[in-house]
């Protein structure tokens, strides 16, 4: 009795750490299934999930910011310290903003760092982040 009791418990901690909050699933042709959620490393400033009909967002000055579609809503990030971001589940289109001050860019790179794009400050420019790997922002302009 001891034994069932004792699954029965580790059954429903799986469970409870296996939950998923609703937006972490995404319609891939035929039925729902788990996406892990997009992210970076280093961690960005900020990243949040807005769902639909989340009021618009904006980058905030000094930062450069990018968004990725995820579910029915996306993930807005927020940068701000100089360095290159490995992103990882980074799919579909989605924005880029540069806010930064004094030409400080936001380089989008591919998966051999080769240069993608760069935005400048005051920039804004919409990507397919799929073959995207890494956002480097430095402080050499474009």
């Amino acid at each position: 009795m001891m034994k069932r009791i004792a699954s029965l418990g580790l059954a429903a901690s799986f469970l409870v750490a296996g939950a998923v909050p609703a937006h972490a699933k995404q319609q891939i042709d035929g039925p729902s299934v788990l996406a892990a959620a997009p992210t970076t490393s280093p961690a960005p400033a900020s990243r949040t999930f807005l769902p639909p009909g989340s009021p618009s967002v904006s980058c905030d000055i000094g930062y450069a910011c990018a968004s990725v579609p995820y579910g029915n809503g996306y993930y807005w990030f927020k940068f701000y310290r100089y360095a290159t971001y490995t992103l990882y589940n980074w799919y579909g289109a989605g924005g880029t903003t540069n806010t930064q001050g004094f030409g400080a860019a936001m380089r989008i790179l591919g998966a051999n760092g080769g240069e993608l794009g760069c935005e400048p400050p005051g920039y804004r420019d919409t990507y397919n982040w799929t073959p995207v790997y890494y956002i480097r922002l430095t402080s050499t302009p474009c």
